[in-house]
Parts: C-alpha cells; sequence; structure tokens
C-alpha cells in the first residue's frame, strides 16, 4: 500500500515539473495543476474499478465454462453408460423372450378353434336329429337303432380324432436366470422350449426308455377308440339278428363300448396339472416358467366328452331270456257273460317251471339287516368316500422337481470348479424352494377359474374336465346310489333310480383322472434326462380309496336293486301262472 503511494507520489512531481515548463508556472497554469491533481486519484480509481470489473467477468466467464464442461462431461458419461445398461437389458430381455417362446399356436387362435369344435358338435347333433326325424322311417327306430343327433356327435368327435394326435398337446419351458454383481448367468432348462404332441410324445418315450408309458398312451389315445368303433359297428349290425348268439353279442359289444367310452382320456387330466404345475414355478426375474395346452388337448377332450355322452343315449340290445316274455290278449268268457279281455306275460312252458321254482339268492347288501341294514351301510360307505375324497381334493397328488445340477458341465455351462459358486447363488437368492413345486385338485381348480377369467378358453374346458366330471358326478352319484337304496322295497322306483346311477357311473370320471396321473407321471421318465421329473404325491391315495369306495357302493346297491326286480318278475310270474291256470279250469268248466 504504501509503496503504491510513493509511486502515485513521484508520479505526481514529474507531472508538476513538465507542466511548469509548459505553462512557465502561470497563474492559469496553476490552477489547470491543481484541478489535474485532483482528478487523478478519481480517475486511478476508475480505471482500477473497470480493470477489476473485467477480470471479475473474465473469472466468471471462466469458472462457467469450466463448470459447464465438467458437467457435459459428466452428464454425457452419464448417458452413454446409461444407453450401454439400457441396450444390455434390453438386449438380455430379448434374449430370454427368444429362449421361453413357446410353440404352438397364441391363445386367441386357441380360443376360436375351441369355439368352432363345440359348433361342430352342436350342428352335428342338430342334422343327425332332422335326418333322423325326416329321412328315417318310424319302423327303423323301432328296432332300437341309434337316434339320428347321438350318430351326427358320434362322426363328429370321431372326425376330431387324428388332428388331436397330430396336433400341439402341450408346451412349456424353464428359464434360469442368475443376477449377481459379478454377473448374470442365463440358462434354459430345457435347452429349448418344449412342444409336443401325443405322437411326438410316445416317440420320446420309446427312445428315452420309457416303453411302459408309451403302451399305455397308445392304449388309451388309438386303440380304445378304436376298438370302441368296432364294437359299436358290430353290435348295431347284429342287433335284431335272429340268431341268439348274435344277439347277445351285440348286447355286449353295447356295454363295452357304454363302459369304455370314458377310458381314452386319462392322461388329459394329467396334462391340466402339469400346465398348473408348470405355472407355479414362475418366479421372475430368476426363475421363468410358462406353459399352455394347445389344439389337440382342445381336440381330444372334446372327443372323449362327445363320445362318452353320446354312446350313453345308445339302447341295449334285448336278451334272448328278455324277449321270451311276449304279451297277447287272451278272450276269456265269464260265467257266459260278456267277453272281457286279459292280457297274461306267459314264458315258454318248457322255462315256466324253472322260473318258477328257482330260487332268488339274497343280495349281500340285504343280508346287513335288511333295508335298514342296508341303509346304514350305504351311509356309512358315503362318510368314508366324502372323508377320503376331501382329503385327497385338498392333498397334492402330483408333483414336479428340476435339477439344477444341469447347469453343471457337461451338460451346462457352468465349469465344474465353480459348481460351488452356482450353489452359493441358489442359497443366497433362496431359489430353492422354487425348484420345487406341488399340485392339488382344489390348487389347480382354483387356478383354473382364475385363469378363466383372462380369455383363456381352454381353461374353461380344463375346469369342466376337472371339476365337473371328475369330482362333481362322483358325488352325485353317491347321492342317487343312497336314494336307490332307500327306494329297494319298492321295484318300480329303486330300477329308475338305478338306471339314473348306471349312466352317472359311466360319466364319473375320478377313476380315469387317478389312472391319468399314473400314466403320466410313468410316462415322465421321458424328462428326467433334461432335469424335470414328474411324481406321485400322498393325495393320489386318498383319491384311489375314495374310488374303490364308489365302485364297492355301485356294486351293492346295483345287485340289490337287481335281486329287488328280479322278485317282483318273480312274484309277477307266478299271478300270472295262477291266472293262467284258473283261465283254463274256467274254460274247462265252460266246455263241459
Amino acid at each position: 500500500m504504501f509503496r503504491n503511494k510513493r509511486c502515485c507520489t513521484s508520479g505526481c512531481q514529474w507531472a508538476i515539473f513538465i507542466i511548469g515548463l509548459n505553462q512557465g508556472l502561470s497563474r492559469g497554469g496553476g490552477v489547470a495543476v491543481a484541478s489535474f491533481l485532483s482528478n487523478l486519484p478519481n480517475s486511478l480509481t476508475e480505471r482500477l474499478q473497470e480493470k477489476t470489473r473485467v477480470a471479475e467477468e473474465r473469472l466468471h466467464n471462466f469458472t462457467d465454462n469450466v463448470v459447464h464442461n465438467s458437467l457435459t462431461e459428466r452428464l454425457q458419461e452419464g448417458m452413454h453408460n446409461f444407453t450401454e445398461d439400457a441396450e444390455h437389458h434390453v438386449l438380455h430381455m430379448v434374449h430370454m423372450v427368444e429362449q421361453n417362446k413357446l410353440g404352438g399356436n397364441p391363445k386367441a387362435y386357441n380360443n376360436a378353434v375351441l369355439a368352432l369344435l363345440v359348433t361342430a358338435v352342436t350342428v352335428s347333433g342338430m342334422i343327425g336329429h332332422a335326418v333322423d326325424v325326416i329321412l328315417v322311417p318310424a319302423s327303423f327306430r323301432a328296432k332300437g337303432h341309434p337316434r339320428g343327433w347321438a350318430i351326427g356327435i358320434i362322426v363328429c368327435v370321431y372326425a376330431m380324432l387324428l388332428p388331436a394326435i397330430r396336433s400341439v398337446l402341450f408346451s412349456f419351458n424353464i428359464y434360469f436366470n442368475i443376477k449377481k454383481e459379478h454377473g448374470s448367468m442365463g440358462y434354459n432348462l430345457t435347452r429349448e422350449p418344449i412342444t409336443e404332441s401325443m405322437l411326438s410324445v410316445i416317440s420320446l418315450l420309446f427312445k428315452t426308455g420309457g416303453q411302459n408309458g408309451a403302451y399305455l398312451i397308445v392304449l388309451y389315445a388309438m386303440v380304445m377308440p378304436a376298438v370302441k368303433l368296432i364294437f359299436l359297428v358290430f353290435g348295431e349290425f347284429w342287433r335284431n339278428s335272429n340268431i341268439e348268439m348274435c344277439r347277445n353279442i351285440s348286447f355286449v359289444c353295447v356295454i363295452l363300448v357304454q363302459v369304455t367310452s370314458k377310458w381314452a382320456s386319462p392322461d388329459m387330466f394329467a396334462y391340466v396339472l402339469l400346465l398348473f404345475l408348470i405355472r407355479s414355478m414362475d418366479h421372475p426375474p430368476y426363475m421363468l416358467s410358462t406353459a399352455k395346452l394347445d389344439v389337440g388337448f382342445q381336440c381330444f377332450t372334446v372327443f372323449c366328452l362327445g363320445s362318452t355322452v353320446s354312446t350313453l343315449a345308445i339302447h341295449r340290445p334285448k336278451l334272448a331270456k328278455q324277449e321270451q316274455h311276449v304279451s297277447r290278449p287272451v278272450t276269456t268268457p265269464l260265467f257266459g257273460s260278456t267277453v272281457s279281455t286279459l292280457t297274461i306275460h306267459r314264458p315258454k312252458p318248457e322255462k315256466q317251471e324253472q322260473r318258477v321254482s328257482r330260487p332268488v339268492t339274497t343280495p349281500l347288501l340285504l343280508q346287513c339287516g335288511g333295508t335298514r341294514g342296508a341303509l346304514l351301510l350305504v351311509s356309512f360307505l358315503g362318510t368314508v368316500f366324502a372323508v377320503l375324497l376331501l382329503i385327497g381334493i385338498l392333498t397334492p397328488c402330483m408333483g414336479v422337481h428340476v435339477d439344477y445340477h444341469l447347469l453343471i458341465k457337461p451338460k451346462g455351462p457352468v465349469p465344474e470348479s465353480l459348481a460351488w459358486m452356482l450353489e452359493n447363488a441358489i442359497d443366497n437368492l433362496k431359489l430353492r424352494p422354487w425348484l420345487h413345486a406341488e399340485v392339488s385338485m382344489w390348487q389347480c381348480m382354483a387356478a383354473l377359474a382364475q385363469w378363466s377369467f383372462t380369455g383363456e378358453a381352454v381353461s374353461i374346458l380344463a375346469f369342466l374336465l376337472l371339476a365337473v366330471f371328475a369330482v362333481a358326478v362322483s358325488v352325485l352319484d353317491m347321492f342317487v346310489l343312497a336314494a336307490t337304496t332307500l327306494n329297494l322295497e319298492v321295484p318300480k322306483s329303486s330300477s329308475a333310480v338305478m338306471a339314473v346311477s348306471r349312466v352317472l357311473k359311466h360319466v364319473a370320471m375320478l377313476d380315469v383322472f387317478c389312472m391319468g396321473i399314473c400314466v403320466v407321471c410313468l410316462a415322465g421318465q421321458a424328462y428326467r434326462a433334461q432335469g424335470f421329473a414328474l411324481s406321485l404325491r400322498s393325495g393320489i391315495f386318498p383319491l384311489i380309496g375314495a374310488e374303490c369306495i364308489h365302485y364297492i357302493t355301485f356294486y351293492l346297491v346295483s345287485s340289490a336293486a337287481h335281486a329287488s326286480e328280479d322278485l317282483d318278475n318273480a312274484a309277477r310270474e307266478r299271478s300270472s301262472a295262477i291266472l293262467s291256470k284258473q283261465y283254463l279250469s274256467l274254460k274247462n268248466e265252460a266246455e263241459e
């Protein structure tokens, strides 16, 4: 500061000296010198302020440029990193989508196919009924041949059998995605999305050593429908034959068609449970699991349901023994009065003594204390059936296990030396419980009902197959059997109710469900090499026990109802024989 003052003082002295020389130290010059000296500090201050302002502006501009460039660089670097991460993520997602893309047909196409199948069955039944009413003579219908609507449905559903066998049945995929701070690994446990038809499943079973499962699938899916069609043709061809043995064979053929009609669909139930199992293992983003049922499942299910219902509408031919009872009018003059007509069911003379003298065996159900004891026994069996069925519905009956060791070389991408890292990653991410899945009937029915509201029509069909035909019809049949037991003392009523029970028994598919689970678990050995293992669970055993109770109850009640009907027929025969003897005696008296 002092140095600056000295500089200013010396500068002033030199300025005074120069001015004095120029102005001659005049009075006016002295005034000018004084004015100059007074204005000199102000000009220097202004110049210093101006320079300071300029320096501040330059510093501010320099700082702004530095900060702006630094932020821009950082923003550009961040945007570049974000873009790279986004591209990597998008590519990874695209890769996962490609790895999990299922084969087969989209949902809209499957919905349209199912609607077309149902419409075709309905229209075929209507056309068959119209042809039956308009073109078929009444005399032909009186011979007991199947009605036109039943034939129309049978022809339609058998036309679906070939596409059912060749079309895509189901498809599924399981994708494993492990993400850690040091990297990520995605791998398709099934190598590629599995898309199978009935033929491809059979071929795969033969290649992988699952011959037993392949033979069972061929038996139920191909042999049974062909044999059923052959039995139906021969049954109708010999229905009204003049040869007694041919009519008996026709009777047996029609019964076999009705009994075996539902056994073409056991594996369909297992595919429904398999759908739930695969979808329940979906835990994004670490485990992506997808599955769907396709056109083959729809065609085969409609075939089974349509053929079962239509074949039950075919009347059984009359046996030769049933045709021995003929009705003919007999004119009987009573005490010389007006003639009245009496209709007598008269058996053949050589068979009459055998029918009257033959003892009627008391059925096993009625040996337990008569009708009251039979009712108590049927009630007990019904209670046991209900308990076992409830336990079986709520308990898992089928399970699946995914083996993560397939990720390790030589089957997978992880080297054996890094297997411990894979196990640690699975444990840290808590993925191990997701590698197992179980399903019960209740869980599957609830899930199918939920999926039905998402516009997936095949879920409606699967729910109908599982909830109605496998569960509801079996329960309803047990109630009908109890009602038959209540009416055993009234043969006509018990026979009518028992006829309803026979229809329900042939349509009830709990036995088919249990068989289908066993068949598909046996056939699931084909996928063990891919780390995908199906197995039975404890819930299948109560279901099998409930169906065994159902069979036992049906046998006991049906035999009792049949014996009651035989007793009623025997009583009618005895009364008919007595009336015949009275008629002959009256006729002889009138002749005398």
